[in-house]
């Protein structure tokens, strides 16, 4: 094992010219504009860590964009890291892309007093976080606040704008707020984790490669223009009209209510 080590660490370079060459621009043309960042240990000889970018498909379902191996997780390591994404994605301010890094909740959490203890606290802070809009967001804001006070201070002074979706970018078209699709690619990956450095990076490679294959033969057997995961999440938002009233006004608006609740629509803005 550690002749096989050493091996590969020479030929470290020689693989990565030969994926520069192979494989340039693969993934743009099937990413969405949000992306998850996320880090774990290498195990066995091989030390040092994995930083791993994740993105979504047009099923809501994982797609591994950009990986890496970093002595230590750090500032440096990742500013690195991030600095040839930011090249490969083509985007040289970042504008339009949403970045999800991980810990974020657990940082705020212990900011919280005694944390998110209680299924009702639970929910009314994730209502908070996943509110489609400001209005909605503000609203369950003072759903939380009844439930605990403090936690929605804990959540303005921990800026609110950077992990709940009626903050997000309109062009990241995602409504997912967590980073549980980078921890899946993690635990994805723990055998690989073990091994030689090329042998690490290019099963991972290989592995998500056949995965790419698979999910585009399951693609063939769609019904419709969307995935079904997608198409699930549509029926459910459809069905949660039908509670709703919608009021036309001969032009580009529309007022839509429900009890005492009542949004402007306008389809030019």
């Amino acid at each position: 094992m550690e002749i096989d080590v050493i091996e590969e660490y020479a030929a470290l370079y020689n693989y990565a010219e030969k994926l520069r060459i192979s494989n340039r621009g693969s993934f743009l043309a099937g990413c969405r504009l949000i992306l998850r960042l996320d880090g774990c240990y290498l195990k066995g000889i091989v030390k040092g860590e994995l930083l791993t970018t994740v993105a979504r498909d047009a099923n809501n379902q994982m797609f591994p964009l950009a990986w890496c191996v970093v002595e230590v997780e750090s500032t440096t390591s990742w500013t690195w890291f991030l600095k040839i994404l930011k090249r490969d994605i083509r985007t040289p301010d970042g504008y339009g892309w949403t970045f999800i890094s991980y810990q974020q909740k657990a940082n705020w959490v212990g900011k919280c007093p005694n944390g998110l203890k209680g299924k009702g606290l639970q929910k009314a802070f994730w209502a908070c976080v996943k509110a489609a809009n400001v209005p909605c967001f503000e609203q369950m804001c003072v759903a939380l606040e009844k439930e605990k006070k403090m936690v929605v201070v804990a959540l303005s002074d921990e800026n609110e704008t950077w992990f709940c979706k009626a903050y997000f970018n309109y062009n990241a078209k995602c409504d997912s707020t967590d980073n549980n699709l980078a921890e899946a690619f993690n635990a994805s990956i723990v055998q690989d984790r073990s091994k030689p450095i090329i042998s690490t990076l290019n099963n991972i490679r290989l592995a998500f490669m056949e995965r790419t294959v698979s999910k585009r033969k399951t693609i063939l057997g769609w019904k419709g223009l969307c995935g079904p995961l997608i198409r699930a999440k549509l029926d459910k938002s459809i069905k949660e009209s039908t509670k709703w009233n919608v009021h036309f006004n001969g032009n580009y608006g529309y007022e839509i209510m429900r009890g005492r609740i009542t949004y402007i629509v306008n389809l030019e803005r």
